[in-house]
């Protein structure tokens, strides 16, 4: 072992105690994700012998986690309450230990694809190792029980072997094995695995079929003669033996007893329902392929790790230039038939890597809904390269820093900040909130009675003068919005928003559709807006998620933000309205637009209670737009499909408040044919086909509300809502 190699390991073993000694003390008390319950739930179900609550993530994760919990449960004195009862927050403990083992495996898994089969400890996986145990967004996946992260553990281990079996130029029947237990343990994680494993895959069925056969066929005159099936004919029964195979074993290990109905209802809305339309996820849509790479330098890798490889990148040009001809000689190392027909294909582990991530890029980015969690695979893809092109800039600064006369010491301390500075603070707040303490909001109890003191209002008058839209402290109120101009609440003064809803009061415009009711009543009765962060990491997620929201016009919501007590906003009313009085526009491009298709192949005679269609689709209160009667569906159809072949213009409520409505539509198109229709999710509502007004009162503030009017013609530059309501 020569000397950097001693240092490198040296430094790898200092930096992972540093990643213990910042999870160690308080990955216990990180509090649970909305979503975490599910699994456990499923959990139980298996430890129990019964169906599944649910099937969106069946069913690996799951099973490791049922496995874990049956040892907890025979050897520890306290159990996880099964079978008792369901998960509690003894559950809820254990499962942090069960996300350590995971977070701890995937960090060596990663280590291990970084040193390419050396022995020799490289400094790319010292870097990687800071870089991995820096990022808060990792260490909030890990530490959350869900199948993000599990399918990065599938991959990782899909590529270690993987490189293992073109070491040895493996057969085709050995690949053929990999590759089907890979493709059933994949889709038996997540669904989106697929995305990432699909480059592997494709160089795990190439390279055995058209390299690393060793025998020649016999050919003559264009003929084949040898004992060799064509590898056409084998590469068809390939494919489909894998496909009846990965269904076998799903037949297989699909936890039993499990309801068909229940199970294929819960994974199509998943897939469809779920991803493509934005009616579930209103806040969670549109700009899918900004949010992800947002996201990735925001939550996975942290401004700081961004401006520390720019700053690296700046250090290195005062030693020495990188020129392009440099980027496409590295590039063409890792390309070439040579490799392929070597089996060296673990040289390429940052091509393969590179692949990988744009796969995982693509595939998520073509849903509408997006998620900040389904972005972890990029996150930690992105961190083993930032390890690979740091290790090229440190290198060789290392040798040519004195001739440079660069401060090498003050620049290392410089990047070391950088790349932990977010989650040692994230530590610090985490041990402050000291979870379940208060519902895990301690600092946000204090900053909220701090506010109220600062505006010389007595403890005994803060349920009187402040409430929370949606919130959780209970030192004041709870109500929704509109609520304000009730009697009871006349002297309401300050209104705080929590974070999950936060976004519409950081601009103007309509980033997330459903919330434009909302911006109203703010834009017209709110006297300020103020911003409150009780803990370290909310500053981080407030300019953060500000600049999203603000600059980008991202409808973006970071996972780490519940991890600590996250920021919130206060809203300073002008005076209490007494009643609510809006009117206010809603543009084209503010709207949601579906294609409502007509088939005859493809309807909800055909399909039943399918989630193919767009909502506008199936919703049976549809009228004609001239005459205001009420729509059929199609003869040939018999079921809904009452909007079809035209195209759907909806103006969306996330939350539809109590009181009278009032929509008039404005600069509808000719209708020569009779073919406009107008709509709703909501029955009981008046259309006015002179005024084009539709009118409703609403009883009960409910979520979501739809209404729209659907026409032949896609694209209406000029067509408007206007929106009318009073609330008293």
């Amino acid at each position: 072992m020569d000397n950097s190699n001693n240092k490198n390991l040296a430094f790898l073993i200092l930096a992972f105690l540093l990643g213990m000694a910042l999870t160690l003390p308080v990955f216990t008390k990180v509090p649970p994700h909305a979503d975490e319950h599910q699994f456990y739930f499923n959990a139980f179900s298996i430890m129990g012998g019964e169906a599944l609550h649910n099937y969106v993530h069946v069913a690996f994760t799951e099973y490791l986690l049922a496995a874990f919990f049956t040892v907890v449960n025979m050897f520890t004195v306290s159990g996880v309450n099964f079978p008792q009862a369901g998960p509690t927050m003894v559950t809820v403990y254990f499962a942090r230990y069960f996300g350590l083992m995971l977070y701890i495996l995937a960090f060596i898994f990663c280590v291990i694809v970084l040193q390419k089969g050396e022995r020799k400890i490289k400094l790319r996986s010292v870097i990687f190792t800071f870089l991995y145990f820096g990022s808060i967004g990792v260490f909030e996946r890990f530490f959350r029980v869900n199948s993000d992260s599990m399918l990065v553990l599938i991959f990782l281990n899909y590529l270690i072997l993987s490189f293992w079996f073109h070491k040895k130029k493996a057969s085709v029947f050995k690949f053929f094995i990999l590759n089907l237990v890979f493709l059933f343990i994949a889709t038996f994680t997540n669904l989106k695995s697929l995305y990432l494993i699909f480059p592997m895959f494709i160089l795990n069925v190439v390279c055995p079929f058209f390299f690393y056969n060793r025998t020649e066929k016999p050919v003559e005159n264009g003929i084949n003669l040898g004992r060799n099936l064509p590898k056409i004919y084998l590469l068809i029964f390939y494919f489909v033996g894998l496909i009846l195979g990965v269904i076998v074993l799903w037949t297989v290990f699909i936890p039993q007893p499990h309801n068909t109905r229940n199970f294929w209802y819960s994974v199509k809305k998943t897939i469809v329902h779920g991803t493509q339309f934005d009616f579930d996820f209103p806040g969670q849509s549109y700009g899918s392929w900004k949010v992800y790479i947002y996201d990735l330098f925001s939550e996975y890798t942290g401004f700081g790790v961004l401006l520390a490889l720019i700053l690296l990148f700046f250090v290195y040009r005062r030693i020495g230039k990188l020129r392009i001809q440099q980027i496409f000689d590295a590039i063409k190392e890792q390309v070439g038939f040579h490799i392929l027909s070597s089996g060296e294909l673990i040289k390429s582990t940052e091509l393969i890597l590179l692949l990988s991530l744009f796969a995982y890029y693509i595939g998520v980015s073509m849903a509408v809904v997006h998620w900040s969690r389904w972005g972890i695979p990029l996150g930690i893809i992105t961190l083993m390269l930032f390890s690979v092109w740091g290790e090229y800039f440190l290198e060789r600064i290392f040798v040519n820093y004195k001739s440079a006369n660069l401060p090498l010491a003050r620049i290392i301390v410089v990047l070391l900040f950088l790349t932990l500075v977010l989650r040692v603070a994230m530590t610090i707040d985490i041990y402050k909130t000291n979870y379940p303490e208060l519902d895990g909001w301690k600092q946000t109890y204090k900053d909220v009675e701090k506010y109220l003191e600062q505006e010389n209002i007595p403890p005994a008058d803060w349920m009187k003068y402040a409430t929370w839209f949606t919130g959780y402290t209970q030192n004041i109120k709870t109500m929704s919005l509109e609520q304000i101009a009730n009697v009871e609440n006349s002297d309401i003064k300050y209104v705080f928003v929590p974070y999950w809803n936060i976004g519409f009061l950081h601009t103007n415009k309509n980033i997330d559709l459903g919330t434009h009711n909302q911006r109203a009543i703010i834009d017209k009765y709110a006297e300020s807006i103020i911003y409150r962060t009780p803990s370290l990491t909310s500053s981080y997620s407030h300019i953060s998620k500000f600049i999203a929201w603000r600059v980008f016009g991202l409808s973006y919501t970071p996972e780490f933000e519940g991890m600590t007590e996250p920021q919130y906003a206060i809203v300073k009313l002008k005076e209490n309205p007494g009643e609510i009085n809006l009117n206010y526009e809603v543009g084209f491009n503010d709207m949601s637009h579906y294609d409502s298709p007509y088939s005859l192949i493809f309807n909800m005679k055909n399909l039943t209670d399918s989630y193919m269609f767009a909502p506008c689709y199936s919703f049976p209160d549809t009228v004609d737009e001239k005459e205001g009667k009420s729509v059929l569906p199609p003869k040939e159809f018999g079921i809904g499909g009452r909007t079809s072949g035209l195209y759907c213009h909806s103006i969306r409520f996330r939350l539809l408040f109590k009181g009278s409505y009032r929509i008039r539509v404005e600069n509808l198109p000719d209708d020569s044919d009779g073919l406009q229709r107008v709509y709703s999710n909501m029955a009981g509502y008046k259309w006015d086909s002179e005024t084009d007004t539709l009118s409703f009162e609403n009883p009960t503030t409910m979520i979501p509300g739809e209404f729209g009017v659907a026409t032949k013609e896609k694209y209406l530059p000029d067509l408007k809502f206007r929106v009318f309501y009073k609330h008293d």
